[in-house]
């Protein structure tokens, strides 16, 4: 497996709603125009085995099929809040090791499972957006799913 570790100079790791500073960022673009970015303040990992790439960021896990990323490249990104704005751009958010927050899914539904399979939450996603929390949940390794799109490895320390 090859791992590109990505640098970057001190930035903040994540933007308030408002704040609209552009970030330095790795984008992932998909062959349906989608795209998704990992702020490389948050030191995203990059990975390729059996047919995935894979990108790990902020004790997250996530596989992608090679066949579905058209490219990957660096870029300033500006963060967006704006409810209601449907939009081609996925994001996950995983900073403060209590809170998941998904933007820009097409999933009704998140649900959250410990490494045992046990269902941990059951979220609807509203507008293309939902938080789940693991305020609840001991240290260890958890699952996101979300509906027939995502799947995500998460590390609770």
């Amino acid at each position: 497996m090859l791992v590109l570790l990505l640098l970057a100079p001190s930035l903040a790791a994540h933007a308030d709603e408002a704040d609209t500073t552009p970030r330095q960022a790795l984008v992932l673009k998909f062959v349906d125009d989608a795209t998704a970015s990992f702020f490389l303040a948050d030191k995203p990992e990059v990975g390729f085995a059996g047919g995935k790439l894979t990108v790990t960021s902020n004790g997250v896990a996530t596989d992608y099929e090679q066949s579905a990323v058209a490219e990957f490249y660096f870029d300033y990104v500006v963060p967006t809040a704006i409810a209601g704005t449907e939009s081609k751009t996925f994001s996950l958010t995983y900073t403060d090791n209590r809170t998941v927050t998904v933007g820009g899914t097409k999933a009704k539904t998140a649900t959250l499972y410990a490494a045992d399979g046990t269902l941990v939450a059951r979220k609807s996603v509203v507008e293309g957006a939902v938080s789940v929390s693991l305020d609840s949940c001991k240290p260890g390794v958890y699952v996101l799913t979300l509906e027939n799109e995502h799947t995500f490895k998460l590390i609770k320390r």
